[in-house]
């Protein structure tokens, strides 16, 4: 937990640690749910 009691978020993708299988995605990318980057289909 972070110090505001919400769950810690390292890489600022949005996606809380626990959860993220993509710890070190840079910031502004666009991730899934996963917390790695989102593939987008034309």
């Amino acid at each position: 937990m972070a110090v505001n009691g919400c769950p810690k978020q390292s890489d600022a993708d949005g996606t809380p640690d626990y959860r993220d299988h993509c710890p070190n995605t840079l910031k502004g990318i666009k991730v899934d749910n996963t917390g790695c980057p989102a593939i987008s289909t034309p």
